[in-house]
């Protein structure tokens, strides 16, 4: 309904078949403008550059940080990821953007979610665990089997977007729905 008042808005300017191009062209644009701020307005985590510039400056809160992470016992850090958090807890020049950016993304991937995009996790640990044959990957039966019998009803970042890909691979949510903690959504070609 906005777009239609967009195109008559814009409609009064040149000739009606160009306003009306015009119009439908703009309308398209704002759509698409309206669907990015909403990407970006429900996306758990959106990086703030100015807080990796101050943890760039700033090499002791970068290894507090670190070390912080380090500590956690229920989060499995890749090798690369333990060596960089390391690196990152003994350091004591000023980091570089990329270095800061990394802590920032490591931390974000420490964070535990109950509930994602109104999903609770708990519950759809349980859906898909009663449909978890249905999934295509030994891996991600092995993975739902694990979760289930730990009694998890929060996960890491990692987790639950994992959690929230099986539950789309059976059906349980929609394939547009849970996007939020994966860093990069795919785009159709």
């Amino acid at each position: 309904m906005f777009c239609m008042g967009f195109k008559l808005f814009t409609a009064g300017r040149g000739s009606a078949r160009a306003g009306a191009e015009s119009g439908s062209l703009r309308c398209e644009v704002f759509a698409r403008a309206a669907q990015l701020v909403h990407k970006l307005h429900t996306a758990s985590a959106v990086t703030d550059y100015r807080e990796i510039n101050d943890l760039a400056k700033d090499p002791q809160r970068a290894a507090v940080l670190a070390q912080f992470l380090l500590k956690l016992a229920d989060i499995a850090w890749t090798d690369w990821e333990a060596d960089f958090l390391e690196d990152m807890a003994g350091r004591r020049e000023p980091l570089s953007t990329r270095q800061a950016e990394k802590l920032v993304e490591l931390r974000e991937a420490s964070v535990r979610y109950d509930k994602v995009e109104g999903f609770v996790l708990a519950a759809l640990i349980a859906k898909c665990w009663l449909n978890r044959h249905d999934l295509a990957s030994d891996h991600d039966v092995a993975f739902i089997e694990r979760v289930k019998a730990s009694g998890a009803t929060s996960l890491r970042r990692r987790e639950a977007a994992r959690l929230l890909r099986c539950a789309c691979a059976i059906g349980e949510i929609e394939p547009y729905q849970g996007l939020t903690l994966d860093p990069m959504p795919k785009q159709a070609a």
